[in-house]
């Protein structure tokens, strides 16, 4: 059911039986959280009850394969994303693009996570489990509680009266700081396990998502549990409407009737507006029908049995070892022997590093010995050899990804890492990206569903900060433009990097614009802000360069020395240039006149430096030089 509402009964009914039907893959889903975090009791063989397992339960040891596999793979594609918008309609539509759409998506796509790590919390899913949820959806109670809503009567109260323009320009501000620093957008976490799709021809049908939530969460959001702890809270989105439902007819009983609490909305049907439904699934990589029920995979996938057995079996070699230096001694005393030998003592201490007297005589003997344990089957070490290496060539340990080998060949073992992670994590990034671009399109689309003009910056008092602001008309026809952009954090030649922009855009034949090669080549995430920043410099290089001829020429009219008049409108011309400016402007000058004026303005800069105003010397260059 893409559209329309259902009934609190229905969604419930429905969430159970999905649940239900996915026991295998919740079973897959735990044993490879067991075996990342470790957290496996692992059995262990027990002499006292005759091959028994499972009695004696030590200590247990694990390899780690599956959390350092996993680990690596999170680390190689976590560097932070970024989310491009694709212009169609020549330079004006790349400058709105790339100066307006852009910064605002990737600004307020971070404010909307909050406190919580959305994006790496995802990407350790989508390598671990094999798949990744998030959730984008407009909250437009967040600007519609009372503390805003004071601050817009405050406003328009101002208005009404005539008041002064400063006072209503203030007020209006503290609204819209409000609004700036109270998204109205949400971006949420979803553990994987938790959610179950419904699929019809075109794809993501609805979503049911079901939540364990404790007494104080549910009272925070308006429900009421009674004397239970906690409760299953269900969350249910289609294309038009999302909701929320409290309890399960058969999970939620009251204590004091002992009768099933029915379920009832927590969340009436609200139509959100989007278009779409308001989830972002990443799926890592694809996997076909099979008999165990399986619906996705992590990386750990092929190597479950093997991590298991390699647990297992350090687990039984460490159980054996220790029991050995655990085993009790044992003394076998001869009372007819000490009583021959006119001995009266009818025990014997032991204590560490102490000397232990035993007797012998021709008719007996005292020992010494310990409990018997298990002992190691020889061929356990040979096992265990055999079944890592598989689990190394199953991807458990891959040495080249992280540029490991001999010393001297780390180019090409460079090299060899980011062919070995672009091949085996080629479809996990791709899709990554895909699912970044998604994020974008709902971010959008909750813009849209808002219908405001939304703010993430705006300009400060001196105008030297550029807002960021979009309406709805900015955003409309785009939302499906956007393009995911992740770099793999792996090893990056960056000279090649400017040389490929510096090729692409080549002035004679250039095959892309500027502002293209600055963000796909050079990771620039402001690139028309970036051609802002040079063409500013420009003008001030060409300034300083006019600066540095009009002194020449004073000096050489001058005979090489200043007049007084002369030295004094230099220093003015120089005071506000940045100082390898102010020396090469000098340098031309005489002894005496350039050790006095670089002694003033020497000063000037002292002083400018202390009160945080000195104008730093930029380092920007074009890509053509």
């Amino acid at each position: 059911m893409r559209t329309g509402q259902l009934t609190a009964e229905q969604i419930t009914k429905k969430a159970e039986l999905l649940k239900r039907d996915s026991s295998p893959q919740r079973t897959l889903d735990d044993q490879a959280i067991d075996q990342y975090t470790q957290d496996r009791v692992v059995e262990a063989y027990d002499p006292r009850r005759k091959g028994a397992r499972g009695d004696f339960k030590p200590k247990p040891i694990g390899t780690g394969t599956v959390g350092m596999m996993v680990d690596r793979n999170v680390n190689v594609l976590r560097p932070k994303p970024f989310c491009r918008v694709i212009a169609l309609g020549g330079i004006k539509a790349e400058d709105h693009a790339s100066g307006t759409l852009e910064p605002w998506l990737n600004t307020i796509i971070w404010e909307a996570q909050g406190d919580f790590d959305v994006w790496n919390t995802g990407i350790l899913d989508l390598d671990l489990i094999g798949e990744a949820w998030s959730k984008v959806l407009p909250a437009p109670q967040f600007w519609r509680d009372d503390q805003y809503q004071d601050l817009v009567d405050a406003w328009n109260a101002l208005v009404a009266e005539g008041a002064d323009e400063k006072e209503i320009k203030r007020a209006k501000e503290k609204a819209r700081v409000y609004r700036r620093d109270n998204c109205a957008i949400v971006w949420r976490y979803v553990d994987p396990i938790s959610v179950y799709p419904v699929w019809d021809e075109r794809g993501i049908a609805e979503i049911y998502e079901i939540r364990t939530l404790t007494k104080g969460e549910i009272e925070a959001l308006g429900g009421d549990i009674g004397n239970n702890k906690e409760a299953e809270v269900i969350e249910w989105a289609n294309h038009t409407h999302v909701a929320s439902v409290l309890g399960t007819k058969d999970g939620l009983v009251n204590k004091v009737t002992g009768k099933a609490i029915e379920p009832k909305f927590l969340k009436r049907p609200w139509e959100h507006g989007l278009g779409d439904h308001p989830y972002v699934r990443i799926q890592r990589d694809p996997i076909r029908k099979n008999k165990s029920g399986h619906s996705r995979r992590g990386s750990f996938y092929h190597l479950r049995f093997m991590s298991e057995s390699l647990d297992e079996t350090i687990t039984d070699w460490r159980t054996v070892m220790r029991k050995e230096v655990e085993s009790p001694p044992i003394i076998k005393m001869n009372p007819r022997l000490r009583q021959r030998l006119g001995l009266e003592e009818k025990s014997i201490d032991v204590s560490p590093n102490e000397p232990l007297i035993l007797y012998m005589d021709e008719d007996g003997t005292e020992d010494a010995a310990r409990y018997p344990t298990a002992t190691v089957n020889p061929q356990l070490g040979a096992y265990f050899s055999l079944v890592a290496t598989y689990a190394d060539r199953a991807g458990g340990w891959r040495p080249q990804v992280i540029g490991q080998g001999p010393s001297g060949e780390s180019a090409v073992r460079f090299s060899e890492g980011r062919q070995a992670a672009l091949g085996e994590l080629g479809v996990a990034h791709g899709n990554l990206e895909k699912g970044f671009a998604r994020v974008g399109e709902l971010f959008f689309r909750s813009a849209l569903s808002l219908d405001q003009e939304i703010t993430v910056r705006g300009v400060d008092k001196k105008g030297k900060g550029k807002e960021i602001t979009v309406t709805p008309d900015d955003i409309r026809e785009n939302e499906r433009m956007t393009r995911g952009k992740i770099k793999l954090g792996l090893p990056v030649d960056k000279g090649g990097a400017v040389i490929r922009a510096t090729a692409l855009t080549d002035p004679q034949h250039p095959l892309v614009t500027d502002n293209y090669a600055r963000e796909a080549e050079l990771d620039i995430e402001a690139p028309q802000d970036m051609a802002d920043a040079l063409a500013e410099q420009k003008v001030v290089n060409a300034m300083i360069d006019i600066g540095i001829q009009k002194q020449v020429q004073r000096a050489a009219l001058s005979g090489g020395r200043l007049t007084p008049a002369d030295a004094e409108a230099l220093l003015n011309d120089l005071k506000d240039m940045p100082e390898l400016a102010q020396m090469i402007a000098v340098g031309g000058l005489a002894e005496e006149d350039r050790s006095a004026l670089l002694g003033q303005l020497s000063r000037g800069n002292a002083n400018k430096l202390q009160k945080g105003t000195l104008q730093q010397e930029s380092q920007l260059e074009s890509l053509n030089g």
